[in-house]
């Protein structure tokens, strides 16, 4: 990447927070999760690692007992330059059925009216409680109440599909690197 990425920074006690980018890319996030998937199964120095991606950054936790910040961090630095810049897996394409307006979405002709002009359709007052399964956007990002929750979200639609649910074999219905299609139902 550009500038002083990516940047390695201690993260608590026990993680180490690589930043490879302050935006969120395409290209960034395949770095992120091509190097999570290098660290996966990784012991370095016999250290556990445990790492959790998200959209231009990865986190690395570790046991502060197993393997000190700075070797871990110096073994990373060296690993970066190894990493591939993409995931050897496939990303998995996730299709949600979901209503829009109306009931199920209170918020979309707000949403659409002031498409492109406000950076952030949030609500000014949360609501203290918002459907599972309701669809709702924020700045960039959508995503899926996978419970009853108070939320700040612009709302848009629901859908009945269970985001996560303990009884199945993956509690979670996405992973990280997932690519989300939703579509419309009636």
């Amino acid at each position: 990447m550009t500038g002083d990425f990516p940047r390695l920074l201690p993260a608590g006690d026990s993680a180490i927070l690589i930043e490879f980018a302050d935006e969120i890319r395409d290209d960034v996030n395949d770095r992120v999760h091509a190097f999570a998937q290098l660290l996966d199964g990784m012991r370095p120095q016999g250290a556990k690692l445990q790492t959790i991606p998200a959209y231009s950054s990865l986190l690395v936790c570790y046991d502060p007992r197993e393997i000190s910040f700075n070797a871990l961090r110096d073994q990373l630095n060296r690993l970066i330059t190894q990493s591939p810049n993409s995931p050897s897996r496939e990303s998995r394409v996730i299709e949600i059925p979901t209503r829009y307006g109306g009931a199920n979405g209170p918020d979309l002709e707000f949403v659409a009216r002031h498409n492109g002009i406000s950076e952030e359709p949030r609500l000014e007052t949360p609501r203290t409680r918002v459907p599972m399964g309701s669809v709702g956007i924020a700045g960039r990002q959508t995503g899926v109440y996978p419970a009853e929750s108070p939320g700040g979200w612009r709302l848009i639609g629901r859908t009945d599909l269970k985001m996560f649910d303990a009884q199945r074999e993956e509690p979670s219905l996405l992973r990280a690197g997932d690519l989300v299609k939703f579509v419309e139902i009636l």
